[in-house]
């Protein structure tokens, strides 16, 4: 339900790179969702601690009983996933968190590329694919669907008075960002959405360009 698109995708995968393509997209939705389930920062860092000492657990061979951490220790049993991966996942989240609004193009990009391919690199783990190349793309790809999918999101956070448009590319096509926080829609936003969107094309371009130069696609 709050990530049916790459549910989809997930289908798509081998029949056994399913079973930790679930759990580890089924960890990343959890932790997606605190920032959306409250707004207290207290409660959030709660939320992030708890989530913190449960991978813990989970590497420690001590799951807490509840469904997502109880299959990502299941699953951890045939496949050799690192932590660090998983925890990249949750600290960019409680930095964002944290930070708020994007200052530039650049944070956003980071931000995207530490909570999306990581998701590829554990994927690949799965696959026991080891390969630089591959690593490559999974970095560019990670950070233009990240750039994608906070576009589409900014509606959703604009309504909550969080604006996830780079405020630097704001500044520079003077568009306020309360019109933001109100939806007006301009040719000037416009813009700002276009230069952002840009920016996801391109690391689509050297995934293809990657993939073009290299056999093993």
């Amino acid at each position: 339900r709050n990530d049916f698109e790459n549910y989809l995708c997930t289908l798509l995968l081998p029949s056994a790179l399913r079973g930790p393509a679930f759990a580890i997209r089924a960890f990343n939705v959890e932790i997606a969702l605190i920032q959306d389930q409250t707004s207290e920062t207290a409660i959030s860092g709660m939320r992030y601690n708890f989530w913190n000492d449960t991978l813990k657990k989970i590497y420690n061979n001590n799951p807490p009983q509840a469904p997502v951490p109880l299959e990502l220790h299941r699953v951890l049993k045939t496949f050799k996933l690192s932590k660090h991966y998983f925890q990249r996942l949750l600290d960019a989240r409680w930095r964002k968190w944290q930070a708020a609004d994007f200052p530039d193009l650049e944070s956003l990009e980071k931000y995207s590329e530490e909570t999306v391919s990581p998701i590829y690199y554990l994927l690949l783990e799965a696959r026991g694919i080891k390969d630089v190349n591959i690593d490559h793309i999974a970095s560019h790809l990670g950070k233009a669907q990240g750039i994608t999918n906070l576009l589409r999101s900014a509606p959703h956070h604009a309504q909550k008075r969080v604006c996830v448009i780079p405020q630097d590319l704001l500044m520079k096509h003077g568009v306020p960002t309360e019109s933001v926080f109100r939806g007006e829609m301009s040719k000037e936003l416009s813009d700002v959405v276009f230069e952002v969107a840009s920016r996801s094309h391109q690391h689509l371009e050297k995934v293809k360009t990657i993939i073009h130069s290299h056999e093993f696609m």
